[in-house]
């Protein structure tokens, strides 16, 4: 069951995720992001302890916030291929209609203000996903790729697509966001 989040504390989440998409993560001070969220300093102490905790506890409920999206939509019952397609394709959209988290993401990924703690617990936000994967490579329908390989070709391309999109947004539609699924689809698929 998702955990809720204090109002305070998440207009502090929100106006950071805002923030560090339009001034990055080094360009983002406490004392902006106390302005943006419309609370008081003591606000934001009493829920940080600096902006290094606030960064990482948004990183880990920003990527939970993702799986739990992207996976509460799968059909775990319907066919491995089918699920694989409602998998991308919702992770494709949820991503489109939050850039400032995936900017956030992005930004934190290979930041070390993320602690190895965090990147553990992250870690843990992704067992659904891994799951599936897994069983998928248990069934044989894709390749046995380690299973941070697999998240990571699926990521990567998600991204890509959506960066695509923004710069170029003629030449994505439905019809090309469908074939950048099958595309990665036929990258994974286990051929007998």
């Amino acid at each position: 069951m998702k955990k809720e989040i204090p109002p305070k504390k998440q207009a502090i989440f929100d106006a950071t995720l805002t923030l560090v998409a339009s001034h990055g993560l080094h360009n983002t001070p406490m004392s902006l992001i106390k302005k943006e969220a419309g609370v008081s300093a003591g606000a934001v102490y009493h829920y940080f302890e600096s902006k290094e905790a606030l960064i990482n506890e948004l990183y880990v409920t920003a990527k939970s916030e993702i799986s739990d999206a992207v996976i509460s939509e799968l059909d775990l019952d319907a066919p491995y291929e089918e699920s694989f397609f409602s998998l991308w394709i919702n992770a494709y959209y949820y991503f489109a209609s939050k850039p400032d988290a995936l900017s956030f993401i992005e930004q934190c990924s290979n930041s070390p203000i993320i602690t190895e703690q965090t990147k553990a617990q992250v870690v843990t936000t992704y067992q659904k996903s891994a799951e599936f994967f897994e069983q998928g490579i248990a069934q044989g329908n894709i390749k046995p790729l380690h299973i941070d390989v697999i998240h990571t070709l699926i990521y990567g391309s998600i991204v890509s697509l959506i960066k695509l999109a923004k710069d170029q947004p003629e030449l994505v539609n439905d019809e090309v966001i469908e074939q950048a699924a099958i595309f990665c689809w036929d990258g994974l698929i286990q051929l007998n």
